[in-house]
């Protein structure tokens, strides 16, 4: 006997309550796909209700993502008392790097919607405790040069690793201003280009030489940063490819070429695709290399993310596989 909405919901509420994250996501997707496909009736279990409950699931699985598309269609299908959809995407979106919409998310929840705003407090501090980060080496007009010598420092002495996000954040500003601004070289005091070719250097060596894996995990902002924030695009490059879709004479095709000028994405990403890549091959946490790899595989697989990164994200990926490659015929051909 095949089973009802209402029993695949209660199967994937059970996996979720047991942490068996994957199991619950399938229960959850079969539900789902019983009702978008007209095979059973949403009488007892509404369809936005399995979306966050799904949403859920990909939270405690850390696939933030996903989470947050499900918690945005929950939305969408039920806005009214939907207290769960509209924590669970605000969740998510400060996690993906999103901090305006989660905060725009919080905001409509407790002024629009009438909840309680203590639910939120933890989630506020968190995005709080981001921004801080992220501003941190701001006030001390941190140029593109320091930054880089400062990120050196760090991982040649192997010292003061809860420096490097802020660090790193500072880099990834530079990088907005400098592109967003025209081209104003006070802060971007060192050519693009370079600038990411010092970034792939410095994430190869620290790659090399350092417990990446236990770096990482001991700090849940670097986390973020490296395994789940989604790269930043511009505000050009999402206007453009929002336009993909349009006829031929419809499109803005200057605004197709000054967005293609904007490589924040592309130059920051030298550094945080080769320790994506690294993670993958080089971890000995199952879970983070399937974290790394789900990550990297988003990357590829959505065209907003895939041609902001261009050939950058590729090359990483490509490289850490060779010297993988390399690796293990050197361990075959010792064997023997």
């Amino acid at each position: 006997m095949s089973l009802t909405i209402l029993d695949y919901k209660n199967q994937g509420n059970e996996y979720y309550s047991k942490q068996e994250s994957s199991l619950a996501i399938q229960s959850y997707s079969q539900a789902i796909q019983l009702i978008e496909t007209n095979l059973q009736e949403q009488d007892q279990v509404p369809l936005y209700l399995l979306y966050s409950n799904r949403s859920a699931a990909y939270i405690q699985d850390k696939d933030f993502y996903c989470g947050y598309e499900d918690a945005k269609q929950s939305l969408k299908l039920q806005r009214n008392e939907n207290f769960k959809g509209f924590y669970r995407s605000s969740i998510c979106a400060y996690h993906l790097g999103f901090l305006d919409q989660s905060k725009a998310l919080i905001k409509e929840a407790i002024d629009e919607q009438h909840q309680n705003i203590n639910d939120y407090v933890d989630l506020k501090m968190l995005i709080e405790k981001k921004e801080k980060c992220m501003k941190k080496w701001r006030k001390s007009i941190a140029t593109a040069k320091k930054s880089l010598k400062n990120l050196e420092q760090i991982i040649n002495n192997g010292t003061l690793w809860f420096e490097m996000p802020s660090i790193l954040y500072q880099i990834r500003y530079i990088l907005r201003s400098y592109f967003e601004n025209t081209k104003d070289k006070k802060l971007m005091n060192i050519d693009h280009g370079d600038l990411g070719l010092r970034l792939h250097q410095l994430a190869v060596r620290f790659n090399n030489f350092y417990h990446v894996e236990k770096i990482i995990m001991s700090d849940p902002i670097f986390e973020d940063l490296i395994l789940n924030e989604m790269p930043d695009v511009g505000s050009l490059r999402l206007k453009a490819y929002e336009q993909r879709k349009s006829s031929y004479d419809q499109r803005d095709y200057d605004l197709e070429e000054n967005a293609s000028e904007d490589v924040t994405a592309y130059e920051f990403s030298f550094f945080i695709n080769n320790i994506l890549a690294s993670l993958v091959f080089n971890t000995s946490n199952e879970k983070l290399s399937l974290r790394a790899l789900r990550q990297l595989h988003r990357l590829t697989t959505n065209d907003l993310y895939r041609q902001s990164l261009g050939d950058a994200l590729s090359d990483a990926i490509n490289n850490y596989i060779y010297r993988n490659y390399k690796n293990n015929s050197f361990d075959k051909m010792v064997e023997t």
